[in-house]
């Protein structure tokens, strides 16, 4: 049958590389550069930690590299996990069916997420989305990050040290958003930390293109 522990060695290697060479493309943000333009055209003006751009990203829709901001997906012992890619074109989304994609991932992203901010005083935040989080960041004036989707932000754990969590929830014509916020709240809570729970007031989240 073969040797599976070498086989999975190998293939953790593999992954490994992967995101190693897909992050070494990427070159730090920069003002004007096409990210920090897309992120202007949002009205986000704060530059993130974990965030590059990178001009040529392998995009497996269209089958050819395009610019793309990736960011890195951390796991809750603080080990990167994944890379979250948005492809972009003209300071905008680019106009493809997905144009938000994940990276292959070699195991769990329970508790994941984009750690964009450091955490002050104890407080942190937390979002489904990297451009709703810069927004809340930016909003609420609360350090907070992305969980990248609504099933990750429920088992979403705050680092060592976090006495206050902001859950800055979406809301979704289908109570995702909220059913994954409160979810969220609740747990944290049942652990002794002070919950915050913010939602719009109109359908969308805080930073809706």
């Amino acid at each position: 049958m073969g040797n599976v522990p070498e086989e999975k060695k190998k293939a953790e290697k593999d992954y490994r590389k992967m995101l190693n060479d897909t992050w070494r493309m990427g070159q730090s943000l920069i003002k004007g550069d096409p990210v920090m333009e897309y992120l202007a055209g949002r009205g986000l003006k704060l530059i993130p930690d974990n965030v590059r751009f990178a001009q040529a990203c392998w995009e497996s829709e269209t089958k050819t590299r395009m610019p793309a901001m990736i960011a890195l997906v951390t796991g809750p012992d603080g080990k990167p996990v994944t890379i979250h890619r948005t492809y972009l074109k003209g300071g905008k989304k680019a106009p493809i069916e997905s144009p938000r994609k994940l990276m292959p991932h070699n195991g769990t992203l329970h508790g994941a997420a984009i750690r964009l901010f450091e955490p002050e005083q104890g407080v942190l935040g937390i979002a489904e989305g990297a451009e709703t989080a810069i927004a809340a960041t930016q909003l609420f004036k609360v350090p907070t990050w992305a969980a990248v989707t609504a099933g990750i932000m429920e088992s979403w754990e705050p680092p060592e040290g976090i006495e206050t969590v902001f859950i800055f929830g979406d809301n979704d014509a289908s109570y995702t958003g909220q059913k994954s916020a409160y979810t969220l709240a609740n747990k944290l809570a049942l652990k002794g930390l002070k919950i915050v729970v913010r939602i719009p007031e109109e359908i969308g989240d805080w930073n809706d293109d």
